[in-house]
């Protein structure tokens, strides 16, 4: 695991790393999936590389627009290869690792386009 585009690998090593620090693992979600996937798409299409769309639209509203009405948290990344290589970066981020580590999500959806990587991460309904 850790090598590849395959963006769903990115669960496996989130929930390493949320079981090494104590907390539950995440489940996949297919409708942040899609928003990940979707956000990672236009930002190499309209070549942009920002958490909100040109038009304003933030990861919460993405999130709305694939189903997944309770908003979420993102991690992008650009210019690297592998889901190895992605997660390590976010993992020495101080901002990044903070979503990976945030008890308070439960599901991830991760997209992958080109050289973008989105990492979406949501709760649970209140």
């Amino acid at each position: 695991m850790g090598s590849g585009a395959n963006p769903r690998r990115l669960l496996y090593l989130v929930n390493r790393a949320r079981q090494a620090a104590g907390l539950r693992p995440l489940a996949w979600s297919e409708r942040l999936a899609l928003a990940a996937e979707r956000h990672a798409r236009d930002m190499l299409e309209r070549n942009f590389y920002s958490h909100w769309a040109p038009e304003g639209l933030s990861p919460s509203d993405r999130a709305l627009a694939a189903g997944y009405p309770w908003g979420c948290g993102e991690n992008i990344a650009w210019n690297l290869r592998t889901v190895g290589e992605v997660h390590q970066a976010w993992m020495a981020s101080e901002g990044h690792r903070a979503n990976i580590l945030n008890p308070r999500y439960v599901v991830l959806g991760c997209g992958h386009a080109g050289g973008y990587w989105v990492e979406n991460f949501g709760c649970s309904p209140k």
